[in-house]
């Protein structure tokens, strides 16, 4: 669960990184199913930038989870 939204991009970044290694996929199979550009998903994936919720949302369906699953940190 969020807790501190300073974190959130880093947290997200990390999560994002690690469900797709998990499906072992690549950034540009993973960008090309989120419909987001490659350079846009590394900017994700590193914290540099918070996704839109319909950005979130397509990368949470290519990555297999729920929205909830995706904002949530176990880690």
């Amino acid at each position: 669960m969020v807790t501190d939204l300073n974190k959130l991009p880093k947290d997200l970044g990390k999560k994002i990184h690690i469900e797709r290694i998990k499906a072992e996929i690549s950034q540009e199979e993973l960008a090309e199913w989120a419909g987001v550009s490659v350079a846009t998903l590394s900017k994700l994936e590193r914290g540099v930038v918070l996704p839109t919720l319909e950005t979130a949302t397509r990368i949470a369906n290519a990555l297999q989870l729920t929205l909830p699953e995706l904002f949530t940190f176990g880690y």
